[in-house]
């Protein structure tokens, strides 16, 4: 990962902070190598991560990160205060998006959030220059599906979660939405 990578995942992370109660049980989808939960520290109880991409179980005291993909092989024995999916759901097949309130419903506690952050359509062709003029890694550029902002609410109804915040930041070409289950 270059640095410019580490930067815009850092900058994503710290958005989602204030928005994580503390004390609170934590799924982070698309984990990687666990970042967010050392820039959470001490603010959760517990955490686990899920990456597709890792080879073997990594425990790491307060959390622990699983070689698994969402939402096939989600830990349906936990549940959890927050799920996170900071930039992952543009990687989704439409089948997993059509799970996606389902899944996320049945691991919250009750009141619990999910909080997502999804690049806007111009993302990859800008990710496509830097990657071409290697500032950027972009490793899995090639997995996104052209996610489309405006299903969010489809993939998230009013019946069943409640949108609480949702903004553009990175100079409007990212964009958060933190939701709760009703």
């Amino acid at each position: 990962m270059k640095f410019l990578d580490r930067y815009l995942q850092g900058w994503r992370m710290s958005k989602i902070v204030p928005f994580v109660p503390k004390r609170s049980t934590l799924l982070d989808v698309g984990t990687a190598r666990g970042q967010l939960f050392e820039m959470l520290g001490d603010r959760i109880r517990f955490g686990i991560g899920m990456d597709s991409r890792l080879l073997k179980v990594m425990e790491r005291g307060r959390y622990r990160i699983i070689p698994a993909e969402f939402p096939d092989e989600v830990p349906l024995s936990e549940k959890f205060d927050v799920i996170t999916m900071l930039a992952v759901l543009e990687h989704f097949p439409k089948e997993a998006l059509d799970r996606c309130c389902e899944i996320c419903s049945s691991l919250l506690n009750p009141g619990g959030y999910v909080i997502i952050t999804v690049p806007s359509k111009y993302v990859d062709r800008i990710l496509g220059v830097l990657r071409s003029l290697r500032l950027v890694d972009a490793e899995t550029l090639d997995e996104h599906h052209g996610f489309d902002i405006s299903k969010i609410r489809e993939i998230f109804p009013s019946g069943s979660f409640q949108l609480l915040y949702e903004n553009k930041f990175q100079l409007g070409l990212n964009n958060m939405f933190v939701f709760r289950k009703k």
